[in-house]
């Protein structure tokens, strides 16, 4: 109950703040001796884990990177919990292949949402369960479907991470493609710079993409942030359209103020098709 953790708190952030080598049986103790239940356990960690002090963020950490498989139990059962559902999807990552028991659960959360319910997972969580099973098991079935839906999540950041994902996989669908450019298209049109540098840096592995970007990959040459236009550059070089109007943007971003874009768009221009 909420109200238990709550409770429980007080005693575990100055047990965190005072005991050097704090580990899960302590904690547990500690929570008994107070009249606490056992099963509060983890959600006191998970919660330590987003807590303001650093040391008890680091405490909380390193008590759950050492959870047994009995103990991981109660991590699979956070994810049903809308406020621990995060730190736990965070926790079953760092875990690695010894929370494989977790693949389905955290599946099931991005796929079919929180609780009996059913409502979405907050963006912030289903990007946290897409990085967790890609450091569970990246080549397992549900985690190659979860893959494939996170490449259509509107969330920009998610669907660039899916992006990401794809283009390393060596078991792309025979649909991976056209959902990569539909996750990166995503992520240039509805993300900030950031999402747009990194979505311009993959193209560069994804060539094939560049043709049916290349709209945004227009735009994004008259960004305000140099490293956009720069990347936008190199992609546009990758081309293989033959259109005047590709030509005048890289001619116009011969005169950008930036030494290395009007470099790159020199580079481009040599490559167009003629």
């Amino acid at each position: 109950p909420r109200k238990e953790r709550r409770r429980a708190m007080p005693y575990f952030v100055r047990s965190a703040r005072q005991t050097r080598l704090l580990t899960y049986q302590a904690v547990q103790t500690g929570l008994r001796a107070r009249g606490i239940g056992p099963e509060v356990t983890v959600p006191v960690l998970l919660m330590g884990l987003v807590h303001s002090d650093e040391t008890v963020r680091t405490r909380s950490r390193q008590v759950l990177e050492t959870v047994s498989a009995q103990q991981l139990l109660g991590l699979v059962s956070a994810l049903s919990d809308p406020e621990l559902a995060e730190p736990a999807a965070m926790t079953l990552g760092n875990l690695g292949p010894r929370a494989h028991a977790a693949i389905h659960p955290l599946a099931d959360l991005f796929m079919q949402g929180v609780g009996v319910t059913g409502r979405r997972a907050a963006a912030s969580v289903r990007l946290a369960v897409l990085i967790a099973l890609s450091e569970i098991d990246p080549s397992h079935d549900a985690v190659l479907r979860v893959n494939r839906a996170a490449l259509a999540d509107p969330d920009p950041s998610i669907s660039l991470f899916a992006a990401a994902l794809a283009q390393g996989s060596k078991t792309r669908p025979k649909k991976g493609v056209s959902l990569q450019v539909r996750a990166l298209r995503n992520s240039m049109e509805q993300g900030d710079e950031a999402h747009r540098a990194a979505s311009l840096f993959l193209l560069s592995y994804a060539s094939r993409a560049v043709d049916q970007l290349l709209p945004q990959i227009l735009r994004s040459l008259s960004s305000g942030d140099p490293l956009v236009r720069y990347r936008a550059a190199r992609a546009m070089g990758e081309t293989t359209v033959r259109n005047p109007v590709l030509r005048r943007a890289l001619r116009r971003a011969r005169r950008d103020r930036c030494h290395l874009v009007k470099q790159e768009a020199s580079v481009a221009l040599g490559r167009l098709p003629h």
